[in-house]
């Protein structure tokens, strides 16, 4: 008999852990064909189109509801009580979808970590298991935080609490956890020591072929520096106008930073930053300090695929200290050398990317400018993270790891 597992995901494509659950259960349904799949999304987007295609039903379903702990004490407060009580006011969608579960499948797994008061609500009355993909860190750490020590205690205590809390109720309610590293299992049990069965599975990569290159990107004949991702100010985007300010301080105008993405400021850092409230985005700042030939917005992009192709690096300065997301997989996957805040396993400095611990744009701007007239050491680097990608994050072999997990749970 054939076993049924819905997922529930919290995006439609537009971020990496969509792409890379897609790919794990495209992997999966050719190797094993005693398991069946559906997908839930909170959000409409490219990856529903993408399940059509390999004949995976996926239905969106707006009234699923996320929270994930953050760092500020007044975003946590107003996002916890938002999800917690527009959960208990939409009962009928909680009713209705445990009711599902119950007829239909024989685990569930949740995509995020911020599904979590979801999970919660519909284990109420269910008992078929649970599992979570753990996909970020928990512990809210940044490097450079801009606030009053009063301030910056009360954000930390009711941050590691909330975390706390959060780690809690998923080791609860769940009969295993997938983490994407050794980092996120580390960040987890430095939280909680409540974790009773758990694999790590390395986000998987598919190599794709004939990529149709992007014909405006091809016509910019500089050195393409790629930020994949939505702003946030623990990402660190806005850092990258730093680094521009540097290379038109030393004259050089061969560089400019590919921006794929929302970049969208939040009330607080418009306030802030003194910004006129219909200014709430990144493209304003750069207009305001006059560096608009250092960068081209493109917006939110279905596919990283045809950018990435146009791409001569990645770069990543992230405040979040940790491991990173999926664009430098798919940044290293598609033979671009990676150029991030931090240290992670298996990716070695200055063979395989450039990483600096500490951030300091002198540095990166000095950094990104040796790699560009060093055409050998490119080629090189960019060799290396090709071939790191394909032993950490092996398709075959991460993909065996999940299925094996959720076969023993299932039997």
């Amino acid at each position: 008999m054939k076993k049924r597992v819905l997922c529930i995901d919290h995006e439609g494509g537009f971020g990496g852990s969509s792409r890379s659950l897609f790919y794990l259960i495209q992997n999966i349904i050719q190797i094993d064909k005693n398991i069946t799949f559906e997908v839930w999304c909170k959000k409409r987007g490219p990856i529903q189109e993408m399940y059509k295609r390999i004949g995976i039903q996926c239905i969106v379903k707006e009234d699923i509801r996320t929270h994930s702990t953050l760092y500020r004490f007044s975003r946590n407060f107003y996002g916890f009580f938002l999800t917690f009580f527009s959960l208990i006011k939409n009962k009928k969608f909680i009713f209705n979808s445990t009711d599902i579960i119950n007829n239909n499948y024989d685990l569930v797994h949740f995509n995020h970590v911020n599904l979590y008061l979801l999970a919660l609500a519909l284990k109420i009355n269910t008992k078929i298991p649970f599992t979570f993909h753990i996909r970020t860190s928990l512990e809210n750490l940044y490097e450079g935080n801009i606030e009053s020590s009063l301030a910056k205690k009360i954000n930390q205590l009711t941050s590691y609490y909330l975390a706390k809390m959060q780690t809690l109720i998923i080791s609860k309610i769940t009969k295993g956890l997938v983490f994407i590293s050794e980092n996120e299992k580390q960040s987890f049990l430095n939280i909680t020591k409540n974790i009773n069965n758990s694999v790590i599975a390395h986000n998987i990569f598919i190599k794709k072929k004939n990529i149709k290159k992007d014909k405006e990107l091809d016509k910019l004949k500089k050195f393409k520096i790629l930020a994949l991702e939505n702003y946030s100010w623990s990402r660190g985007t806005d850092r990258l106008i730093e680094v521009a300010k540097e290379f038109k301080e030393m004259g050089k105008t061969k560089f400019i930073f590919i921006i794929a993405g929302n970049m969208a400021l939040n009330s607080s850092q418009v306030k802030t930053l003194s910004l006129p409230k219909k200014k709430n985005n990144l493209e304003y700042l750069v207009k305001v300090n006059d560096l608009q030939g250092y960068f081209k917005f493109l917006g939110p992009i279905k596919s990283p695929d045809a950018t990435l192709a146009n791409s001569d690096i990645l770069i990543s300065l992230t405040r979040r200290v940790g491991p990173w997301g999926r664009s430098i997989i798919e940044a290293m996957s598609s033979g671009l050398p990676v150029l991030a805040t931090g240290n992670n396993k298996g990716f070695i400095n200055k063979k395989n990317g450039i990483f600096i611990k500490n951030y300091n744009s002198r540095t990166i701007a000095h950094e990104i400018i040796k790699l560009y007239t060093n055409k050998n050491r490119y080629r090189k680097m960019s060799k290396e993270a090709q071939n790191s990608i394909n032993s950490i994050c092996n398709s075959k072999l991460n993909t065996k790891i999940v299925l094996k997990f959720w076969n023993n749970i299932l039997n």
